[in-house]
């Protein structure tokens, strides 16, 4: 069903962009639904500029570019995502960070077909990719789908020469490394020759008045050097050949102050520079202790842990271990279905750092913007939408009952919905304004009631009503 959904509105122009195991949701009478069109755009080619709507693990590369060429092979991308999704039961790796190194784990105890539908249904390239539903379709039925390029535009054409630009770059540095690596290292053997040879010509000649001791070193320290010294501490240097280090001694670098690693799950990443997509140089444990240098671009920090100089996300560093300390009293998750979303940052497309069920109780330390509240949870610090959050315990939060004559509309940001069936798929009869007064006729399910609004009656979600 889902799939005949995609083909109907692709047929008409338009893409969902957002499709997720979050908005496909299974009726009480057993029907599938694709939900949430609120990122569908009229699809116009690469030369429009969408907005960047996206999840990780579900988002294609094109569409973390306002200018990206976006069409039914995103959705394609989304669907194949979710589908590997149902499959293994993990997040599929950003694919952002399959454009440098793909680490998309397919099972191989899969149909072959299955395999080959989810590797090029997820393809990085737009290009190497099903270019609408019914191949994917048919590739996951066993039948071979017609070859037709997802994009053959040159935009498309652009994007992917760009992408092979950067690897072909990284090879060519590799090479140019190993190259320098080598001449370095036959310059200084002929280095050390050429030393020995002056000194067994100066041992010679030397007056026996002179008295001088020399000291050769033929091995190079951290900083390439080597030379002869005397015992008068006369020196004769030479020039440093070696690769130019990618960071200094960490002893040699000024530590300011001591952070600790907070709002993650396990660890995050210190990395060669201040990128997401730099290498890792090592993983640092949720509550661990580093030494701050300075900050640095892209929200980084220059950090310092375990004789390791690199680059962290300031996200996720704090001045004291946990922040519990500034939380101000204590509130509970209400209003919800099963669970809402812990956000690194305040702002619905941010990385999630935890879900926090239904009736969970957090700490809170403060309103951020209009829509979230900054809380605390099970030791992690993040982000949370305003409106789920109630002081009352949960067993102080009682449905109305059929006494209750009227309520409220609440924790909307201009109206909601009145439908015709207790579902978020139903047709929506009325809008009703935040505010409005309505009269509750009894509770419904799916965490809807049963109401009448301006002689309309319908259903509308719960949490909305007061």
């Amino acid at each position: 069903p889902i799939m005949d959904a995609l083909s109907s509105v692709h047929k008409e122009g338009i893409i969902h962009r957002d499709i997720s195991p979050d908005n496909i949701f299974i009726t009480t009478d057993g029907r599938v639904r694709l939900i949430d069109f609120g990122a569908a755009r009229q699809t116009m080619g690469g030369q429009k500029s969408l907005s960047v709507m996206l999840k990780p693990g579900y988002a294609p590369e094109e569409q973390y570019r306002t200018r990206g060429n976006q069409g039914p092979w995103t959705d394609v991308y989304a669907l194949t995502a979710t589908l590997y999704r149902m499959i293994t039961g993990e997040v599929p790796p950003d694919s952002l960070e399959r454009v440098m190194e793909d680490t998309l784990d397919i099972p191989v105890d899969l149909p072959q077909n299955v395999q080959t539908a989810l590797r090029i249904g997820m393809a990085v390239r737009s290009s190497e990719r099903y270019s609408s539903v019914e191949q994917l379709r048919a590739a996951l039925n066993g039948q071979p789908p017609t070859p037709q390029a997802a994009v053959t535009n040159s935009t498309d054409s652009k994007e992917n020469k760009s992408l092979n630009h950067v690897a072909t770059d990284n090879t060519k540095k590799k090479k140019v490394e190993l190259k320098l690596i080598a001449i370095t290292s036959v310059a200084l053997f002929l280095l050390v020759i050429s030393i020995l040879l002056a000194y067994v010509a100066f041992d010679k000649h030397a007056s026996n008045d002179d008295n001088r001791v020399i000291v050769i070193n033929d091995s190079l320290g951290d900083s390439g050097e080597s030379g002869i010294k005397s015992e008068k501490n006369q020196a004769v240097e030479s020039e440093s050949i070696s690769e130019p280090k990618q960071e200094e001694n960490p002893s040699k670098e000024t530590i300011k102050k001591n952070m600790y690693v907070v709002n993650c799950n396990e660890n995050i990443s210190l990395r060669t520079s201040p990128n997401q997509t730099a290498s890792v140089i090592a993983k640092i444990p949720l509550g661990s202790q580093v030494g701050y240098i300075s900050d640095s671009s892209n929200g980084f920090c220059k950090i310092s842990y375990n004789d390791n100089v690199g680059y962290a996300l300031s996200s996720y560093l704090s001045d004291s271990q946990y922040e519990d300390s500034s939380v101000k009293y204590n509130m509970y998750v209400a209003y919800c279905n099963e669970f809402i979303t812990l956000r690194a940052k305040p702002d619905a497309s941010s990385g999630e750092l935890t879900k926090i069920k239904l009736g969970s109780k957090v700490g809170f330390i403060e309103n951020t913007t209009a829509e979230f509240a900054k809380v605390s949870y099970n030791n992690l610090v993040g982000y949370v939408m305003s409106k789920y959050l109630s002081t009352d315990a949960p067993s102080d939060k009682t449905a109305p009952t059929a006494s209750t004559s009227t309520m409220t509309v609440v924790n909307c940001q201009e109206w909601i919905s009145l439908r015709l069936s207790p579902s978020k798929s139903a047709d929506c009869i009325i809008e009703i304004p935040l505010g409005a007064t309505v009269e509750f006729i009894e509770t419904a399910s799916n965490g809807f009631y049963k109401i009448k609004y301006n002689g309309y009656v319908g259903y509308s979600l719960s949490e909305y009503l007061q």
